[in-house]
């Protein structure tokens, strides 16, 4: 079970008399919903510590894990541009 979700990237359900119970998930799976939820939380706080204000605009940038997210930033929204692997 663990290895089908690893090597296949995909979650793995385990039910209880047919209904979900839980899910095994890869580490790249969890990393990439993790910066998903922290995408989401840009509505509360959109600059958060680590995000770095790219100069002469009102783009921000912002380094989860191996995530990287580009946004703007106005006055009534926050728009999300890029949410993707950064290069190594």
């Amino acid at each position: 079970m663990v290895n089908e979700a690893r090597y296949t990237n995909q979650p793995v359900l385990i039910t209880d008399h047919g209904k979900p119970a839980a899910a095994v998930i890869s580490p790249g799976l969890l990393a990439h919903y993790q910066a998903l939820e922290d995408a989401a939380a840009l509505a509360r706080d959109p600059e958060p510590p680590g995000s770095t204000h790219l100069s002469g605009s009102s783009f921000h940038r912002l380094q989860i894990g191996e995530y990287r997210i580009l946004y703007d930033v106005t006055d009534d929204s926050i728009r999300i541009w890029s949410l993707g692997r950064a290069p190594r």
